[in-house]
């Protein structure tokens, strides 16, 4: 019977665990959102997750903050109504197309 090596066994599973593991880790998402003429950069944490991952979810959030944005816009605004003081002005409606939104894996 051969003897077994027992250093060079260990360094070969050693090294087949981490070809295999994944490897989680936090990410940042850096999402640029501009309504008409004003833009703002939202920065998220993406915490324990794979680069594959991450990315998948960084990109989800450009249609979450697209929608979030425009209901934002329309609850604020919905305080202003027309009135006869300002000579029945109407009132204007944001949707998720009015918004820009793109999001990237930093």
């Amino acid at each position: 019977m051969k003897k077994l090596n027992l250093p060079l066994i260990a360094t070969l599973a050693l090294f087949a665990s981490l070809i295999f593991a994944s490897c989680k880790k936090d990410h940042t998402c850096e999402c640029n959102v501009g309504v008409i003429t004003y833009d703002t950069t939202i920065n998220f944490v993406i915490e324990d997750q794979t680069n594959k991952n991450a990315k998948r979810m960084c990109e989800n959030n450009e249609s979450t903050l697209k929608t979030y944005t425009a209901t934002m816009l329309n609850a604020l605004l919905g305080g202003f109504t027309a009135d006869s003081s300002m000579g029945g002005i109407p009132q204007f409606t944001f949707t998720p197309a009015m918004v820009n939104a793109s999001c990237e894996l930093k």
